[in-house]
């Protein structure tokens, strides 16, 4: 058992004294679409304890629809830090300085 799944087991351990808290936040970059059995017990808990579950991304609530089968109204989506913009040339946003 890898260090991640131990921690993770620990922490299902410790959830339910957590029972006041309404929503856990899924804070990882990604969605573990082929959990070990340790890391399924651990997210599966925290949804079961959770009212709302928290994700930052459309690909992270995809998958813990397909791979937990956790409804959609469970799931909220907060996107992470700043807008993906398309790159421009720093150059062309410049305006001439005229003396």
């Amino acid at each position: 058992m890898n260090m991640a799944s131990m921690a993770g087991l620990q922490a299902a351990t410790f959830l339910p004294s957590c029972a006041n808290e309404d929503a856990g936040c899924d804070h990882a970059a990604h969605c573990l679409r082929d959990p070990d059995s340790n890391q399924r017990i651990v997210l599966e808990e925290v949804a079961r304890l959770s009212d709302r579950l928290v994700v930052m991304s459309e690909q992270s609530a995809q998958c813990l629809r397909e791979v937990y089968a956790i409804p959609n109204e469970k799931i909220d989506i907060i996107p992470h830090g700043v807008p993906d913009f398309q790159f421009m040339d720093p150059q062309l946003l410049q305006r001439p300085v005229r003396y």
